[in-house]
């Protein structure tokens, strides 16, 4: 298991250029994911494998499970 478990806000065109490095690390792993756009979010999920997905933010910002908030 990695050490730290990542959310991301927003899964539009910005947090794309985010998750190679998200997964290159060693030490993280993104576990949820939040966007208000459901179809939007849906396909990113399965995209990257993500099961965890929130429309409201601020149900993945406290999520006790989750270590790091990439927005």
């Amino acid at each position: 298991m990695k050490d730290l478990r990542v959310g991301v806000i927003g899964v539009g065109g910005i947090a794309r250029t985010h998750m190679p490095g998200w997964k290159q690390s060693n030490h993280t792993q993104v576990v949820a994911s939040a966007d208000i756009h459901h179809p939007t979010l849906k396909k990113w999920g399965k995209e990257y494998q993500v099961e965890k997905l929130y429309q409201d933010p601020y149900e993945l910002i406290v999520d006790p499970e989750i270590d790091v908030v990439d927005i």
